[in-house]
């Protein structure tokens, strides 16, 4: 049983050496692979997701018939707001 897991781990341990060796082919697959993943991998970790849409898009937009000047004050009627809560002593505002 020993033996059997010896020679496992050997065929393993020669398999991955053949292709961490520098002149075969197999190494320019490998990195090649490992290159790409690592591409898409750093895109999908670290760079920022754009995600500005248009106003349209989020349904701000009345079948196509308003232009961005008359969305743009759509928005702004949406948005006014009653007065404001008084400021609380350390500057938080309190939700209601």
């Amino acid at each position: 049983m020993v033996s059997e897991v010896t020679k496992v781990h050997t065929r393993l341990w020669n398999y991955v050496a053949s292709l961490l060796d520098v002149k075969s082919s197999c190494f320019d697959i490998f990195l090649g692979v490992f290159g790409i993943f690592g591409f898409f991998g750093k895109k999908l970790l670290f760079d920022p997701i754009d995600r500005v849409r248009r106003l349209g898009n989020i349904g701000y937009q009345a079948d196509g018939k308003w232009d961005m000047k008359e969305i743009a004050n759509s928005v702004r009627k949406r948005r006014l707001v009653g007065e404001i809560p008084p400021v609380y002593p350390n500057g938080w505002f309190g939700l209601t």
